[in-house]
């Protein structure tokens, strides 16, 4: 379970369909980063069933029989959820090319998915240099390397501060650190804590739990998360979409004074990321789950009341 995930002990994506090392057993979530699946990263409210399957027959059938039987695949326990989907990091050129051009279907039924809509680099691993030349993108990854290198004591990577690949090496050391899977859980939610303040910023999860959380439709809070994540965070987990839309009612008078709005506003309520890009560069379930996974749901559940689940 991730709770037993030891801190130094790294295990890469495992190639067998439905692989359960990474199952979280207080929630049935299933951790699918044991498994050969592709996708990403999906932020949705709970209930809702999510299909999804690698290409190998294994385990379309193993999706199949969730599609018929109507177990679900994940589930989450209140507000918003998110569930993290892994595809193999060492596809080659040729595989991605002929999975461009095949249809895009449905995964779980067997069909090829869609791989990835940015390029590729010649070793066959995606090119994020569109997203990482934002300035959003380098003020956060120096942000972060700046509280982990703090944290370690010491910055061993003579790499540009704003190179994500440089900040994966003061994760892994953070994460190697003497102590268990718990210390190091700990050590990256003072990471997370640490974000805000250090730009400028650590009044919002303070007024946000007193002011807006209470007073706030859910749809509207779910979609306020949907934004931080799609306008903040394509350079942790790559690009992402609002799925999972519901119909909000435009206010009668408002209607009134502008005829030419609709009745209802699709408002999208989760969050897809089509492949994480954190757990497809480190390489490693555990550096997800102790050093992603628990402590953004604890700092997120604790500074600003969502109870988010990866």
């Amino acid at each position: 379970t991730s709770a037993r995930l030891d801190a130094r002990n790294c295990r890469r994506p495992s190639p067998v369909a439905g692989d359960t090392r990474g199952t979280d057993a207080g929630t049935g979530d299933a951790m699918l980063a044991s498994c050969s699946i592709p996708g990403g990263v999906v932020a949705r409210p709970p209930g809702r069933m999510l299909r999804c399957g690698s290409t190998s027959p294994a385990t379309a059938r193993m999706a199949q029989t969730w599609a018929r039987t109507g177990r679900r695949g994940v589930r989450g326990r209140g507000g918003l959820t998110v569930v993290s989907l892994a595809r193999p990091s060492t596809a080659a050129a040729s595989t991605a090319s002929s999975a461009a051009a095949a249809p895009s279907g449905s995964a779980w039924r067997g069909d090829t998915p869609p791989q990835s809509s940015l390029p590729y680099n010649p070793d066959g691993t995606v090119d994020y240099t569109s997203i990482d030349d934002s300035p959003i993108s380098k003020v956060l990854i120096s942000t972060i390397r700046g509280l982990l290198v703090r944290e370690v004591g010491t910055d061993t990577d003579p790499r540009p501060w704003t190179e994500f690949n440089a900040v994966l090496t003061s994760v892994r050391e953070v994460n190697d650190m003497k102590g268990t899977a718990r210390d190091v859980t700990v050590r990256a939610k003072r990471v997370f804590a640490g974000i805000l303040p250090a730009l400028g910023i650590g009044w919002i999860p303070p007024l946000w739990k007193k002011y807006v959380k209470g007073s706030t439709p859910q749809w509207a809070a779910n979609y306020a998360f949907v934004l931080v994540f799609t306008i903040l965070f394509p350079w942790l987990m790559g690009p992402m979409e609002g799925i999972d839309h519901v119909d909000v009612p435009v206010p009668a008078g408002l209607r009134k004074v502008f005829s030419f709005l609709p009745a209802t506003v699709s408002v999208p309520q989760a969050i897809k990321a089509e492949r994480c890009r954190f757990l497809e560069q480190s390489g490693c379930a555990s550096v997800c789950v102790n050093s992603c996974k628990a402590p953004s749901q604890e700092w997120l559940r604790g500074g600003f009341g969502v109870d988010l689940h990866l």
